[in-house]
């Protein structure tokens, strides 16, 4: 007859252990009758449900949180690059080497440090003064993948340029970011923008 006891002698024991120490006895004083409770099997049970759960939860969880801190990456440099204009914010978001490719052109760190120069002059010239300018984003996050200190996140860039309260343009893009987490956190190494034309109604 063969006995799973003497194959796996590590966990038999550790199980028999567990099983005599839930043990339950009820004393009736009156008859002197002393039964055992079957309950313990349940809580047994219970336990061992229990460590095979907790390391997968506290796995996802984990991986949550990374995926999240991608979306955060993305939603603040455009927030602080794009709409606040902090433009010397921008060693906190991009990598040395980083690289944008936008709607078929590629531009490197330096030309990106320079166009976003450009366009923060642009809102703060002496004309646009006048006015009250805004750019609002949003965004619509489709997939996030992550491989150690790599991280990939695909999304959808929304952006409602306002002036004086009245919204004038909106913009939509298709982008895909590859980033990478140094010892500051993490940064994006790699950016792909398109922009989506919007279907115009037959």
């Amino acid at each position: 007859m063969k006995t799973y006891g003497n194959e796996f002698p590590f966990f038999y024991n550790e199980f028999h252990k567990l099983y005599k120490f839930k043990q339950i006895l009820i004393c009736n004083f009156e008859n002197m009758e002393i039964k055992v409770n079957p309950k313990p099997k349940i809580k047994i049970m219970k336990k061992i449900l229990l460590l095979f759960i907790l390391p997968w939860g506290i796995f996802l969880s984990a991986q949550t949180t990374e995926e999240k801190e991608l979306e955060n990456l993305i939603t603040s440099f455009f927030n602080d690059i794009f709409s606040e204009l902090e433009t010397e914010k921008i060693p906190q978001y991009l990598t040395p080497d980083f690289v944008l490719f936008e709607d078929g052109e590629i531009w490197d760190y330096k030309t990106s440090v320079e166009m976003a120069n450009q366009l923060k002059a642009q809102f703060n010239s002496e004309e646009n003064k006048k006015h009250s300018f805004r750019r609002i984003n949003s965004f619509q996050f489709l997939k996030t993948e992550m491989e150690g200190n790599t991280g990939w996140i695909y999304y959808e860039n929304f952006a409602d340029f306002t002036m004086d309260g009245t919204s004038i343009s909106k913009m939509h893009w298709l982008e895909s970011a590859f980033c990478t987490k140094t010892a500051e956190g993490w940064k994006i190494r790699f950016l792909h923008s398109t922009p989506v034309k919007e279907k115009s109604e037959n």
